[in-house]
């Protein structure tokens, strides 16, 4: 009996001292940026099971924060949150995602392409864009003819029917192939704010796109800085552009932030 009794104090003590070492061993939660470049990452270390840990991920220029995952599965979608710390080494990525930044040139700019291909993701010069008709959706041009056609700087397409502002032979009024992208304001009243925290592919984007809109709908003109507009590629592609910079006049400019639902 004695002996029995024995043994089982022996065998609880050392439960009690392997819990004890358990709860003294200290692990490594590993955070990670993707891509690298793209952001900053704090909260990583050496820590014991059960720990509350702050963790932080902050966007480069040009990128903006997705979510925190471990493997394949979402932690947070929270760029700052606390976590809590398991019995085991960790590795947690935070998520990022690159702008989409174009900028294009109106007519007769001598530094920018006028011709944009979604795409593509390139800008392309009007001779190019000729032999690339069937992936050019957006064109850029400067019109500013009294009364009727104070267009200033604007975003249009090939199939618009835009005339009288591109010249030469590989002017977009003799394309064989001409695409049309559809624009309006956006539905839903849309801040900027708002804008910056959407994803690409965000399944919200359509639904800022006027398809009851059949007229007055094939350019977003007199285009300034913060302008949002919905659109419609002849792809049936849904976007948003949100306007960064623009300089007006023929040799003028916009620069915009796009995010795309295909």
């Amino acid at each position: 009996m004695k002996s029995t009794l024995k043994t089982l104090l022996l065998c609880f003590s050392a439960v009690i001292i392997m819990s004890s070492c358990k709860k003294d061993e200290s692990y490594t939660l590993n955070v990670v940026a993707n891509p690298e470049s793209a952001g900053t990452v704090t909260g990583g270390g050496s820590y014991k099971s059960g720990e509350t840990i702050n963790l932080t991920a902050t966007p480069n220029s040009g990128y903006i924060f997705l979510n925190w995952t471990k493997g394949d599965v979402q932690v947070s979608a929270d760029a700052n949150f606390s976590y809590i710390t398991k019995s085991t080494n960790e590795t947690l990525t935070a998520n990022f995602e690159q702008k989409i930044i174009v900028k294009m040139g109106a007519q007769s700019n001598a530094s920018f392409g006028s011709f944009y291909s979604i795409g593509q993701k390139l800008v392309y010069t009007q001779d190019l864009a000729s032999t690339h008709q069937d992936t050019i959706d957006l064109l850029c041009f400067y019109e500013n003819v009294a009364p009727n056609r104070i267009n200033l700087i604007t975003l249009s397409s090939p199939g618009a029917g835009i005339t009288g502002i591109y010249t030469g032979t590989t002017s977009p009024d003799v394309w064989t192939t001409k695409r049309l992208t559809l624009f309006t304001l956006p539905v839903t009243a849309i801040t900027t704010a708002q804008f910056d925290q959407l994803h690409q592919n965000d399944a919200s984007i359509p639904t800022y796109f006027n398809s009851t809109l059949t007229s007055g709908n094939k350019k977003a003109k007199t285009l300034a800085v913060d302008n949002i507009w919905a659109f419609k590629t002849h792809d049936n592609i849904y976007g948003l552009i949100k306007v960064t910079s623009v300089g007006q006049n023929a040799d003028g400019y916009v620069e915009f932030e796009l995010k795309l639902k295909k």
